[in-house]
């Protein structure tokens, strides 16, 4: 069974046992085939390896992420908004579930929990904490406040950092509204701001130092025609709080505006005219929570009108904008905003209109009918949310894929598989049999490209070297792979497995139905040595991690090279007694290794980068541990 598609990974129970050890620095199965510098995802992929533990207890990957993934980002979510409209307006606390519901069940929330992008979902969740807790700090700065703050916001960047860098300008800007009468500032700056900072540089310290130190920096979109390719959404829409596509979530298809949305904000802003009665700190809240919404809502349109070129200038420009190429992004301000203003609104309206209703209907009653009739609404707008469920719903696992991953699992001997076009998500995968198919070997998707490169003498050559023994054409369940105006084509599939079948170094297996396999006969193992021209492929090689691995060889000529077929990166060492070689291109793609001395030995190959992810690793562990230590004897204390 399988829950939730989009960018929501599948596992199989044999394969997520995969992912149970420690951070690595070193990404040779997870996205990618052929590896890659993993230190500029370790943030997100550090949780999936903390979870994965599960799986040596026999919990299946759907439950994990159940567990684990899913329900956590809605509850947190709730209660996060819950109390956030209670730290703001605590004098209305019941209203707080109303801000809570709002915050759970608006559009962009649905669509990217559909949208399987569960790590941003998780982030979206902790936002609202966040922000309470920050203000907490400013009212009564102390140290355990300021910890508190900063293991929330060291979680929330464990999930996304983009919404965290929007999170800290979120604050950023309550410090603006708040400057003349805040604790933020002067002798209260150690409690409020460089306090949380240390804490969240030294919980983050594993992945954080080998980053600024490899330089190895993950791209979240590229240059600023991405930007401009991805501002779907209009202002319409992001002052509506809808997202542009829903309610199908089909990535680029952008629905009508449904005006019905448009009371929200209508509702929202209206709490700008219940403020002259109130107290400054009341006013400073309103004004702060509307300008947050307007300023959200400016943003998540990307390039859109109004004034649109404002946003690219920004991308282009501004320290940090570069990971926004998505603009929607910025939808959590509006949502930040519209669950506190929202709840505010309705409970003034209510107090308005009580003062002219007929005297037998009570106020709190009143409240309720309102607040009931706004909840009717707030569901009326969600009314085609049954679109989604083919989203989430669970789904059976074709047997074609169960039969690929008996198949692999069977054959214990190192090899990739190579996907045409593309990698499926239920295509079985592991440190044995990476799966090589998004783009990264031949830097392309096309069928009709990928199969005229494989006729090619040269691209037969390079699938060889990198240990490629299958070759794939993947079986499309979900209708996302052979495409045409957003429809499965079928066509397209049939095509790309007549094209393959022509080709005559490959083997076609026999007896996977819809998933059309190939064997190439002959191919490079994980490890082997050039030695005078000839190929030695007999190597005894042992994976300890994805960064490290040890390798036998025997009669060794010197100058022989030993080729470790894995993607170029000098991070790459060998450790030869006392010789420690730094990898050199082979073939402009794969590691080699000259060999300095004849003899037979044990050969230590690994990658550098760890070692700076294991120093953080100490730091970041040594830091959870003192913090919930101190935070114990704290509550003990009732401090």
């Amino acid at each position: 069974m399988f829950l939730i598609g989009g960018d929501w990974r599948y596992f199989w129970p044999e394969n997520i046992g995969n992912f149970a050890h420690l951070p690595s620095a070193w990404d040779s199965i997870l996205n990618t085939g052929v590896g890659e510098a993993a230190t500029g995802t370790l943030w997100i992929t550090s949780y999936l390896n903390l979870t994965a533990f599960f799986s040596k207890l026999g919990i299946s990957w759907d439950l994990t992420g159940l567990i684990f993934w899913i329900v956590p980002s809605v509850i947190f979510s709730f209660l996060g908004a819950n109390y956030l409209f209670k730290i703001i307006f605590p004098l209305k606390p019941k209203l707080g579930i109303l801000s809570g519901f709002i915050y759970l069940f608006n559009t962009y929330f649905l669509m990217i929990i559909s949208g399987g992008q569960m790590g941003v979902a998780l982030s979206f969740s902790l936002a609202p904490l966040v922000l309470a807790r920050f203000i907490c700090n400013a009212k009564a700065p102390s140290f355990k406040n300021s910890l508190i703050f900063g293991l929330l916001l060291s979680a929330q960047l464990l999930f996304d950092p983009r919404l965290t860098y929007i999170t800290l300008l979120a604050l950023f800007i309550f410090c603006v509204f708040n400057i003349s009468r805040s604790a933020l500032f002067g002798k209260n700056i150690l409690m409020t701001a460089l306090i949380p900072s240390i804490v969240l540089f030294l919980l983050h310290s594993y992945w954080i130092i080998p980053l600024f130190i490899t330089k190895t920096f993950v791209s979240f979109g590229g240059a600023m025609g991405g930007a401009d390719f991805l501002s779907f959404a209009k202002f319409e829409n992001t002052i509506s709080l809808l997202h542009p596509n829903w309610p199908e979530n089909i990535f680029g298809k952008v629905y009508f505006m449904k005006p019905e949305f448009l009371m929200i904000p209508i509702i929202a802003y209206s709490s700008l005219f219940f403020i002259n009665k109130r107290d400054d700190k009341t006013k400073t809240s309103i004004i702060f929570l509307s300008f947050l919404g307007l300023f959200g809502s400016f943003l998540a349109k990307g390039n859109q009108e109004p004034l649109g070129g404002i946003y690219l200038y920004l991308f282009n420009h501004f320290p940090g904008f570069f990971l926004f190429r998505d603009p929607t992004k910025w939808y959590l301000l509006v949502a930040l905003s519209y669950s506190v203003l929202v709840p505010f609104a309705i409970y003034e309206l209510s107090q308005a209109v009580g003062k002219y209703s007929v005297t037998y209907l009570n106020k709190n009653v009143l409240q309720k009918t309102i607040v009931g009739i706004f909840i009717f609404f707030f569901i009326f707008t969600l009314r085609d949310i049954s679109n989604i469920y083919w989203r989430i719903k669970p789904k059976v696992i074709d047997k074609e894929y169960s039969m690929l991953r008996d198949l692999l699992v069977k054959d214990q001997s190192f090899s990739r598989t190579f996907w045409v076009p593309q990698w499926q998500r239920f295509g079985y995968f592991s440190n044995t049999h990476p799966a090589v198919g998004r783009g990264e070997l031949l830097n392309t998707l096309d069928a009709n490209l990928i199969t005229k490169m494989l006729d090619q003498p040269q691209t037969e050559k390079l699938l060889k070297l990198m240990s490629v023994k299958y070759i794939i054409v993947p079986y499309d369940s979900e209708g996302e792979i052979f495409l045409k105006d957003r429809k499965y084509n079928k066509k397209s599939y049939e095509n790309t497995i007549t094209n393959l079948d022509k080709i005559s170094w490959l083997k076609k297996m026999k007896g996977f139905n819809k998933l059309a396999v190939y064997e190439i006969p002959t191919f490079y193992n994980h490890f082997w040595i050039l030695s005078d021209g000839r190929f030695v492929n007999n190597l005894h090689d042992q994976q300890t991690s994805e960064a490290h691995y040890t390798v036998a060889a025997s009669n060794v000529k010197k100058g022989d090279i030993l080729v470790f077929s894995e993607n170029f990166n000098n991070g790459w060492y060998a450790k030869i007694g006392k010789n420690i070689l730094q990898s050199s291109p082979y073939e402009k793609t794969l590691n080699s290794f000259v060999m300095p001395e004849n003899g037979s030995y044990k050969i230590e190959i690994y990658y550098h980068p760890q070692k700076l992810v294991n120093m953080g690793l100490v730091i970041s562990t040594s830091t959870l541990l003192g913090m919930i230590f101190i935070l114990l004897y704290f509550s003990r204390r009732k401090i």
